[in-house]
C-alpha cells in the first residue's frame, strides 16, 4: 500500500434509473490517496477498446466520507 493512502470496503445501493422499484445492492473499494478518492467498482464493468470489459475505476476531489455522513441520496450521472 502507498504511504498515506486508506482503503475502505463500502457496501450500498444504487437505483440505475429513477423508474426502477428496488435499488441494486453494490460493493466498492474507496482509496483516498493525495487529496484524491478514487472508487474501484467491479461490479460495473466498463468496455475498453482493448481488452473488453474491465472494472470501472472513479476519480473525485469530493470527500467521500464527507458526502455519506450527510445522509442524503445522490443523483449520479
Amino acid at each position: 500500500m502507498p504511504e498515506g493512502a486508506s482503503f475502505t470496503h463500502f457496501i450500498g445501493e444504487m437505483l440505475i434509473s429513477e423508474d426502477e422499484e428496488f435499488p441494486e445492492r453494490r460493493t466498492f473499494i474507496v482509496i483516498q490517496y493525495q487529496g484524491k478518492t478514487y472508487i474501484y467498482d467491479p461490479t460495473n464493468p466498463r468496455n475498453t477498446t482493448n481488452i473488453g470489459k474491465f472494472p470501472s475505476i472513479y476519480v473525485s476531489d469530493a470527500d467521500f466520507y464527507e458526502e455519506i455522513r450527510k445522509g442524503r441520496r445522490k443523483n449520479i450521472p
